[in-house]
């Protein structure tokens, strides 16, 4: 008997069924190679002109993609750690049951990164507890539309502009504002959870899919099949 291996989901494009396209494996401050190509993909797709079917300037732009990739997760994993906060009653109970919060003291926390709480619950073998945190601690879109609005960044390319007269880093930015809009299903922190025992993952994609006949429903369709495909290979 397998049935429970098996999970049935049906997707919906809302905060209440988000998974983070940037979340890496338990304990990595950066992606795996396969990782980074999916993000990459997502990214840039997120750039795209649906008359075209490719981004305005896509060497610039894949360009672009790639440096505010590494410039944030190197950020995140050191000089910029998402500060831990005592927000998610899962992380909580699991300080508290694995003795961390007292051995740590009150002083320590005040300070500590999320990266150094999923380090320690992942010491004290308290995995799900320490797959919870890291949600905290990796990076989510915003991180990114954040790097690309730094002065530095957009000097880089201030001579380059798309459409006529747009800069490009500002265009790369407002097409993550807008992805971060319409698809709140990947925008934000992951709060779904697959069951550890999960090995075949069906989904519903219906309610998520874009029409079938003008060239940004296609785009639509598109990204979420992208999406769908590096959730089930990911469980």
């Amino acid at each position: 008997e397998k049935r429970h291996q098996i999970a049935s989901i049906t997707l919906n494009n809302d905060e209440s069924h988000c998974i983070n396209i940037c979340d890496t494996q338990l304990g990595s401050r950066y992606l795996t190679q396969f990782e980074e190509v999916f993000l990459k993909q997502m990214l840039n797709a997120f750039c795209i002109d649906p008359a075209i079917g490719q981004p305005p300037d896509a060497m610039s732009v894949g360009q672009i993609v790639s440096k505010v990739v590494s410039r944030v997760y190197k950020a995140k994993a050191h000089s910029a750690a998402n500060k831990f906060k005592f927000n998610d009653p899962v992380v909580n109970e699991a300080l508290k049951a694995s003795g961390l919060d007292k051995e740590l003291g009150d002083e320590w926390f005040e300070d500590a990164s999320w990266w150094e709480i999923v380090d320690k619950l992942f010491a004290k073998k308290y995995f799900h507890a320490a797959t919870v945190a890291q949600r905290y601690a990796v990076p989510t879109i915003y991180d990114f539309i954040s790097e690309l609005q730094e002065e530095g960044f957009s000097n880089q390319y201030a001579d380059v502009k798309v459409n006529g007269s747009e800069p490009v880093v500002n265009f790369v930015a407002r097409c993550f504002q807008a992805a971060a809009a319409d698809y709140a299903i990947f925008s934000g922190i992951t709060v779904y959870d697959f069951s550890p025992e999960t090995r075949i993952a069906i989904l519903d994609m219906q309610n998520v899919l874009g029409d079938r006949t003008t060239p940004a429903g296609k785009l639509k369709s598109g990204i979420m099949y992208l999406f769908a495909r590096q959730m089930a290979v990911r469980n």
